[in-house]
């Protein structure tokens, strides 16, 4: 089903509820135990999340029979139940919750609302406009009911057919509420011009549609319009009355005809008309019907001068309604009733001060009343207005969709080419330090060794030359160590600079790491005896990894050199192999210096790399570490250093397992 499609019946059964509250269209009779509606709730738990909208949709009618407090708590249990398992269900529930806590009404509605755009319920705006709009006509507030409606039109309009018509429905009953006929009886008789499906549908359309264009012509004084209105209403019923629904309707009918008559003079027929729908009333606690009831029967026993049933009926009426809260149109009609009686019985005193009171809440309702028909008339206008210039609102609207499309296409062309001038700007900055570093290198760490070799060797033949041989072995050592230093440098320079230009071919293949490591020990064994310092390798077993050997060798070459250097005489450095999930350590550590986390972290940024000298002052140009960085990330690995001030280093290279042998 597609979205649209469910948008569609969503609303459909969105309006229906809505039609069946202000209808109070009971499902079942008043006789089901409260305990036996509770057993029912509970049992939505087992209904499967996708049938428990309908099947909640069907049951909260009954909500109406009972007190507030228990139909509170009915909800309370449907919410615990809805909750987590069917979001339209639960949104259902929300929304019906605010029916029952009136001082929260619109707060509660808007929850429900926000639930249903957090949860993307379909037809959740349109149920929001409907109960706001039933909200604002239950409070007599027309103007805001008729702006809410119209919004629910116009999204109904388009996918359903049976949500629109009961709209114009409602949209006549706002006219007829603001007495003004003759706009509730256009929309009334549009109403009765369309043709829905099903047929339930055509027939809820033919009853209540003539029933509402029976109460104009009665308003109209157009006896005999109203009582075939009403006559036609009545003839669409099943007789007798198969369900609920249809007693209730009938209830209706015959009270607006006894009604008729009694404004027709037709008085005995009044009285026989509106039995059943007294007796149907009370035993249904109806008290929507009672009150007119009522008050028809005490002005048909005035007409009919039979005081003893007037007395008692009057006494019944006082006991119903005497401590209720009525509405403003009540209030109106039970003062006028009660002028009525008090005149009829001679206390001609009471019937004045009713009579005044009659006419000053009647003067406020006819205010009340012209302010909310302009109010309405100029919502409808503006309405019309939106309607009339919707064409030209969405053309606007593509207007300002294009040229928004074409601005951020331009703007992501800018910002395109700014990333490109950066990543630029930074390769041109790479560049520039790399310069620098060569010529840096070139001009001092390079020139500084050479000095020295020939400084040592211009002393060495000095010694020779005048015989003096006591000191030509240590002239000797100091030569090698230089050479051996200068060549470290070179090797790491030619190294760093092919990497930079890109030129050295790597051969990633199986390579045995025991070999790799011994063979670095045998080359700096001399160089660590000079200072007493044990080389020590940890093994793990016999190994591979994913690697090209050479720039292998030259990572762990650099790495032990590094550890010499910093390590005092006497010390160790320790090479250490073992296996993570996913790759293969190798961790060169030493007992040395150590160093800051602040040193640490920009150890291998060119733009913050700087020589240090070793215990014995050992000199060095910092390409080393650069060097393995750059090697162990073209073999796919990654290099990482742990260091604190006075206890030493350790330098770990995480590289690919290869296949290892037990």
């Amino acid at each position: 089903m597609t979205a649209r499609k469910k948008n569609a019946a969503f609303i459909k059964r969105a309006t229906k509820l809505l039609f069946a509250l202000l209808l109070i269209v009971l499902l079942q009779s008043h006789t089901i135990t409260k305990q036996q509606i509770i057993s029912r709730a509970e049992s939505f738990d087992m209904v499967p999340p996708a049938q428990l909208f309908d099947s909640v949709n069907a049951f909260y009618t009954q909500l109406y029979i009972y007190d507030q407090e228990f139909s509170r708590e009915l909800i309370g249990k449907l919410l615990s139940i809805t909750k987590g398992k069917s979001p339209e269900a639960h949104f259902l529930c929300l929304s019906i919750k605010a029916e029952f806590h009136p001082e929260r009404n619109i707060e509660l509605i808007d929850s429900a609302y926000q639930y249903a755009t957090k949860h993307n319920i379909a037809g959740a705006t349109h149920e929001y406009y409907m109960r706001k709009s039933h909200f604002f006509r239950q409070n007599q507030q027309y103007d805001s009911s008729m702006v809410y409606l119209l919004r629910a039109r116009d999204l109904a309009r388009d996918d359903d057919f049976e949500g629109y018509v009961h709209i114009l429905h409602l949209l006549g009953d706002i006219y007829y509420s603001v007495n003004l006929y003759d706009q509730a009886k256009k929309y009334y008789l549009l109403v009765d011009s369309l043709k829905g499906d099903p047929a339930s549908w055509n027939y809820w359309r033919e009853t209540v549609i003539r029933n509402n264009l029976g109460l104009i012509a009665l308003e109209n004084k157009n006896y005999q319009l109203a009582l075939t209105k009403f006559t036609e209403s009545l003839n669409k019923l099943p007789d007798p009355p198969v369900t609920y629904s249809d007693s209730l309707s009938l209830a209706y009918g015959k009270r607006m005809i006894a009604t008729i008559h009694y404004k027709t003079g037709r008085y005995a027929e009044a009285i026989e008309s509106a039995k059943f729908p007294l007796h149907f009333s009370k035993t249904h606690k109806l008290d929507e019907h009672l009150f007119p009831l009522y008050l028809l029967y005490i002005r048909l026993y005035i007409a009919t001068n039979q005081t003893e049933k007037l007395q008692k009926t009057w006494n019944e009426f006082k006991t119903v309604y005497g401590n209720k809260s009525l509405s403003l149109e009540e209030k109106i009609a039970c003062t006028l009733a009660h002028a009525e009686v008090y005149s009829y019985l001679k206390n001609f005193p009471e019937a004045t001060r009713f009579y005044k009171n009659y006419k000053t809440l009647n003067d406020s309702l006819t205010a009340q009343v012209k302010s909310a028909a302009i109010m309405q008339l100029l919502a409808e206008k503006e309405f019309s207005k939106l309607e009339t210039n919707y064409n030209q609102v969405k053309t606007t609207r593509l207007f300002l969709f294009i040229l928004s499309g074409l601005l951020l296409f331009v703007m992501v062309l800018l910002i395109l080419r700014w990333r490109k001038v950066l990543k630029l700007n930074r390769l041109l900055t790479e560049t520039i330090q790399t310069k620098d570093k060569l010529f840096s290198v070139i001009s001092h760490d390079l020139k500084s060794p050479f000095n020295s070799l020939l400084g040592l060797s211009e002393v060495l033949t000095e010694k020779i030359k005048n015989g003096e041989y006591t000191q030509a072995e240590e002239f000797s050592r100091n030569i090698y160590q230089k050479s051996s230093e200068l060549f470290a440098l070179i090797e790491n320079l030619l190294n760093w600079s092919a990497s930079q230009r890109k030129t050295l071919k790597f051969n990633i293949e199986q390579v045995a790491i025991k070999p790799v490591i011994e063979q670095v020990i045998a080359l700096y064994n001399a160089q660590a005896g000079h200072k007493h310092i044990t080389l020590e390798y940890n093994e793990f077993k016999d190994i591979e990894v994913k690697a090209d050997r050479t720039s292998l060798v030259t990572i762990l070459s650099n790495l032990v050199s590094n550890a010499i250097k910093f390590t005092p005489e006497n010390g160790t450095v320790l090479i250490k192999t073992s296996p993570t999930p996913h790759h293969f350590e190798i961790a060169v550590s030493d007992t040395g210096l150590g160093m800051t986390q602040e040193k640490a972290h920009n150890l291998f940024k060119l733009s913050h790399n700087e020589s240090t000298s070793g215990t014995n002052n050992e000199k060095g140009t910092g390409l080393g570490l650069l060097v393995c960085k750059e090697f162990v990330e073209k073999n796919g690995g990654s290099i990482h250093v742990s260091s604190h001030p006075g206890k030493g280093t350790t330098f770990t290279v995480r590289l690919n397992p290869g296949k290892t042998e037990g």
